[in-house]
């Protein structure tokens, strides 16, 4: 006599394949609904358990993301404040190069109101001095004066001549030093409002103010997002997006 063993899980039947007398061969029992209940609840785990790692898996990826976008804008506003401390700085030698430049014009019009001056006394003193070799009554102690008085009041401009032309020309090559410095300094400080205006620049061209701009940024591959519906709660009501629950509190119609 034959037999034949069907196994469905744990469980397991057996049945004769010899025909019965005068009737045909009995047919194998079906087999139990638990088995195909479990091997269902299986798949079930299977599809579920894939779903959970594949949310878990964009989940990571956008903190990540989100992660480097956060301290990659961080790195831009640290160079940002760095370039306007530099322009604060040349701002302060500017001013301090201004007022050294007012002062060296104060001693240039001073030398040359000393200068002015010694050329009134020596008006003076010729005056003073023709008055006297007109009182005078010897002549040659006259002369003899007259030729001491010129070679001292000679000597005497020469001297004050000279040191004016000194003074003048120190002052003038001072001047000249400070404008060249000022000259620089204001195109230092043109370079630095260059550099702060092209980092405004940069800063406003990576950060998307629309569905658009961030469509256009991703396209380009500097940005990356995931999309996800958030209808309107009721009241005190989350919504659960993966691992995380959100509340929707106000939109932009823009």
């Amino acid at each position: 006599m034959l037999f034949a063993v069907a196994t469905y899980g744990k469980d397991f039947s057996m049945f004769s394949l010899k025909p019965k007398e005068g009737g045909a061969t009995l047919p194998p029992p079906p087999p139990p609904k638990n088995a195909l209940l479990k091997a269902g609840i299986a798949l079930s785990l299977i599809l579920i358990l894939g779903l959970v790692y594949n949310a878990y898996t964009k989940h990571t990826g956008l903190e990540e993301r989100i992660g480097f976008l956060e301290h990659q804008l961080a790195d831009q506003t640290d160079q940002m404040k760095a370039v306007k401390k530099h322009a604060t700085d040349l701002g302060s030698d500017i001013e301090v190069v201004t007022k050294k430049l007012g002062v060296t014009t104060q001693e240039l019009t001073a030398s040359r109101r000393f200068a002015e001056k010694l050329q009134a006394e020596q008006e003076k003193a010729k005056r003073e001095l023709a008055s006297e070799i007109a009182t005078k009554a010897s002549t040659t102690e006259v002369a003899a004066n007259v030729a001491a008085v010129r070679q001292e009041a000679s000597t005497k401009v020469a001297e004050v001549q000279q040191n004016a032309e000194s003074k003048i020309g120190t002052v003038s090559g001072e001047v000249k030093t400070v404008a060249a410095n000022l000259d620089a300094t204001r195109r230092d400080l043109a370079d630095s409002r260059r550099e702060i205006t092209d980092v405004k620049t940069s800063l406003s061209a990576q950060i998307a103010r629309n569905a658009g701009e961030l469509s256009e940024l991703r396209r380009k591959g500097e940005r990356d997002y995931f999309e996800f519906d958030l209808p309107k709660p009721k009241k005190n009501e989350m919504t659960r997006i993966a691992d995380i629950q959100l509340q929707l509190r106000k939109t932009d119609p823009k």
